[in-house]
This record gives C-alpha cells, sequence and structure tokens, in this order.
C-alpha cells in the first residue's frame, strides 16, 4: 500500500472490513481492510472528497462535490446505480434492518 492519509470510514461488521478513503494528494482511493489486517486497493477512485458507508451487500460513496451517490456492489465492486441530487448532501446515512 502507499502512503496517504485516511478519509472517510465505515464498518462492515458482516464480512470482517473496514472501508475507507485514502488520499494520496491528487485522489480519493476506496481500500478495504480485514479485520485480520490484510489491505486491499480496490480500484474505485474519485478524485474530489467522499464519504462512505455500507450496508449488507453494498458499499455507498458520496461524491461531494458532484452531489452524487454510487451504489457499489461489495461482491463484484461494480457500481449498481447512482443517484444525483441537484442541491448539496453533506452526509448520507444508509438505516436497514427492523
Amino acid at each position: 500500500m502507499t502512503g496517504g492519509t485516511g478519509q472517510s470510514i465505515t464498518i462492515d461488521q458482516y464480512n470482517d472490513a473496514i472501508y475507507w478513503a485514502n488520499y494520496d494528494g491528487s485522489s480519493h482511493r476506496v481500500m478495504r481492510t480485514l479485520f485480520t489486517g490484510q489491505t486491499s486497493d480496490l480500484n474505485i477512485t474519485y478524485f474530489d472528497s467522499i464519504i462512505l458507508t455500507s450496508d449488507v451487500l453494498h458499499l455507498y460513496v458520496l461524491d461531494t462535490k458532484n452531489n452524487r451517490i454510487d451504489k457499489i456492489s461489495k461482491e463484484s465492486l461494480e457500481v449498481q446505480s447512482n443517484f444525483t441530487y441537484s442541491g448539496e448532501i453533506h452526509d448520507i446515512i444508509v438505516a436497514y434492518g427492523k
């Protein structure tokens, strides 16, 4: 793993992992660190600030500059859908369960 600064973080208790954004001075890269300590670069890159959250099956990435939320499959790491809002979005929270 190359250097950088950790930014947004979300804990995935279902898959024993932490997803976080690594800012390297030019881009924000989505990383995954397993509870065993193994860290992987997921090859998901944004050039502006991002905020992460997750549910059981998906990772949600808020691209703050573009006011867009990408819904990414944790299994395939592909964008499943996205949502763009005409105003500013400052945070993202996913609520699920009973």
